[in-house]
Formats: C-alpha cells, sequence, structure tokens
C-alpha cells in the first residue's frame, strides 16, 4: 500500500525544520515565545499542506 502524497510532503516538509540544531539555534536567537510560534506555524502547515495534497490527489 504504502504512504499517502500527503504524508511524505508532511515528511519532508517539517523533517528539516524541526531537526534539534534548527530548534535550538531558534530558541538562542529567539526566545521561547517565538519558537513556540515558530513550531506551531510548522505544525499546522504541514498538516494543512498534507490534508489538501490528499484531497487533491484522489482526483488525479
Amino acid at each position: 500500500m504504502g504512504f499517502t502524497p500527503g504524508s511524505i510532503l508532511v515528511f519532508i516538509y517539517a523533517g528539516p525544520a524541526t531537526n534539534m540544531a534548527a530548534l535550538s539555534m531558534i530558541v538562542k536567537k529567539f526566545g521561547k515565545k517565538f519558537f513556540s510560534i515558530y513550531l506551531a506555524s510548522i505544525v499546522v502547515d504541514s498538516i494543512i499542506m498534507g490534508y489538501t495534497v490528499n484531497l487533491f490527489s484522489n482526483f488525479l
């Protein structure tokens, strides 16, 4: 069966943005409030984009 196109997009999109080196640098440079907003936006955007890709991939 395999993965859906939307789940693959979520892994590709959220993976590099949430590695430990990048996250620790963001906390040190910008603070905890910005970090929480950054992480929440990554999660929300990746889920919305994954759902959208799955929705449109069903029409192909």
